[in-house]
């Protein structure tokens, strides 16, 4: 898949399927002359940094990954009802804990991000809501980020189990072209 531009949020690539990606390999074709650099946050390390009392509550709980946001987009660029309903139902909504665990370190990681889940199951509108951006912030603390400058022809390849990512939009008119491959994985558990 070829990509122009980057993606400024955190997110996990795919969590909207039932089998998530095992990981993603990016490869650089076109670097701009500053800036569009990848950020990556560890969320074992996230994990490790909430209170027991936290850990606790988050390890027992499920939340709902969903593709909206592509049908947001399709709905801006015109597309039928109809078939922003078959792309519905050919990728319906699916549940992943909001604490997975990883199946080969056995470390736990926090599995949620802003672009693809939509509320955490069991709770209240409004604590599902505050629990996830409490979740979504952790990804911009510094201490759990690394920051990878691309060149053309590098490449990176990240464990989308455990790591979020986001393409930093800082620059300008330039061109960022990338081509991404996604390495199938297994339902989170």
């Amino acid at each position: 898949m070829v990509l122009r531009g980057a993606a400024p949020r955190w997110h996990s690539d795919e969590s909207w399927r039932n089998e998530t990606p095992l990981g993603s390999i990016l490869y650089c074709r076109v670097a701009p002359s500053y800036g569009g650099d990848t950020v990556f946050a560890d969320m074992e390390s996230a994990y490790e940094g909430l209170s027991v009392e936290l850990k606790e509550k988050l390890d027992t709980l499920y939340a709902i990954h969903d593709h909206l946001v592509h049908r947001r987009g399709m709905v801006r660029r015109g597309v039928s009802q109809q078939q922003i309903e078959r792309y519905r139902q050919e990728w319906p909504e699916v549940k992943h804990p909001v604490v997975r665990t990883h199946p080969v370190s056995g470390r736990k990681s926090l599995y949620v991000n802003i672009d693809f889940t939509s509320r955490i199951e069991g709770v209240s509108a409004e604590e599902s809501e505050e629990l996830l951006h409490s979740i979504y912030r952790l990804a911009d603390t510094p201490a759990y980020q690394c920051r990878f400058r691309w060149q053309p022809n590098s490449i990176a390849f990240w464990d989308n189990r455990s790591v979020q990512h986001c393409g930093v939009a800082d620059y300008g008119d330039q061109q960022r072209v990338m081509e991404r491959v996604t390495v199938a994985g297994l339902k989170p558990e």
